[in-house]
């Protein structure tokens, strides 16, 4: 099932694509940012496999035009919340780059159905409604999920071993815009 997430970094999308694998949805957690390019990221989506990806706002609507049937959901977070979260990680220069994720985020929340992040839980049977194009929701996988915190411990690190150049090219982002 092609799917993509949308949304800033912080908002729970490493649970949600951690949940969506053991509830048997192939997807990845940041699939463009970590792909050897974005036509092999594309790729993949369209062999069915789902993006749960903080960037992938930057290209949506080129994804939207080369994946097959995707399904795609906006999961809202405050940016100002997003910026103060990334500082305790000490990102503290992200804060123009969150501006302009945030605003296209707004433009994407006309289009596709958009959920707040604190209503995930509340709201998770839908998430899985559109993501899964109306499969049965698995209940018990839920249930043995919904407490688990699974969040990026080193983002520097992480981003560091991707390589920040493949992650802003992949994005489509020069990083003199930033």
């Amino acid at each position: 099932m092609s799917f993509a997430v949308l949304s800033l970094p912080r908002s729970r999308t490493a649970w949600l694509a951690a949940f969506f694998n053991s509830a048997n949805l192939t997807c990845e957690h940041e699939l463009i940012a970590k792909s050897d390019s974005f036509d092999k990221a594309v790729d993949k989506m369209n062999q069915g496999i789902g993006s749960v990806d903080t960037g992938q706002v930057f290209r949506i609507g080129e994804i939207q035009k080369r994946v097959r049937n995707l399904k795609v959901i906006v999961i809202d977070r405050d940016k100002e919340d997003v910026k103060k979260s990334l500082r305790k990680f000490n990102l503290v220069n992200a804060d123009s780059l969150i501006d302009l994720q945030s605003g296209l985020l707004e433009e994407a929340k006309e289009i596709y159905p958009s959920i707040n992040y604190k209503d995930i839980d509340d709201r998770i049977e839908e998430i899985w409604s559109i993501v899964s194009g109306g499969l049965e929701f698995p209940k018990e996988k839920y249930e043995s999920y919904k407490n688990y915190k699974i969040e990026l411990a080193d983002i520097i690190s992480f981003t560091k071993q991707i390589g920040v150049g493949r992650i802003l090219k992949n994005y489509g982002i020069v990083k003199a815009a930033i």
